[in-house]
């Protein structure tokens, strides 16, 4: 279907959508190269075993969601963890990246998961933009975050402005509705 052929309410959606992605990628485009770096570094590859049988140090999983709720409003994540499989269950470190309608967010995350479900602590610098849910736009968070799903599950976090100006926006407090691997 071509763009004109769309409804007007269908075209605000998808330009609101296409807003949000191009303002998520200013935002990892405009990160200080000593972040992008300690990122990278952290997620370093570990040195490549010649066959399968011998244990690797460490493995790679993808880290991929999807959330609603303050104040990002809908949200897709995606990132990459490093650690060990022990007892068939994942806990390793990575960075995660998040955008959504309402802003975008990127993390240094705890992970940990198995067949049955999964957990994730996370330090994270949040930016709001478009219609962010409970707070204005254009400022800047950080703060901590847990989630824990087993399917779906309930992802909590608090935040402190550390740029922007608006009044009463000072911290938030967020309760998601999360899933994801």
């Amino acid at each position: 279907m071509q763009y004109a052929a769309l409804r007007p309410t269908q075209r605000m959606k998808l330009s609101a959508a296409a807003a949000a992605y191009a303002r998520f990628v200013s935002l990892v485009a405009t990160m200080p190269r000593c972040v992008l770096s300690f990122c990278l570094l952290a997620l370093a590859s570990a040195p490549a075993s010649a066959q399968d049988s011998v244990p690797r140090a460490h493995d790679y999983r993808p880290v991929l969601g999807l959330r609603v709720g303050a104040p990002l409003r809908a949200a897709f994540n995606l990132g990459l963890a490093r650690g060990r499989y022990n007892q068939g269950a994942f806990v390793g470190t990575g960075v995660v990246l998040e955008a959504g309608s309402g802003g975008g967010q990127v993390s240094l995350a705890r992970t940990a998961g198995s067949a049955f479900g999964s957990e994730r602590i996370q330090v994270s610098l949040l930016r709001t933009w478009g219609d962010p849910q409970g707070v204005a736009p254009r400022q800047t968070f950080v703060g901590v975050e847990a989630r824990l799903m087993v399917g779906i599950g309930v992802g909590l976090g608090y935040f402190r402005r550390i740029s922007g100006a608006m009044r009463g926006d000072g911290h938030v407090l967020a309760i998601n509705l999360v899933g994801g691997i």
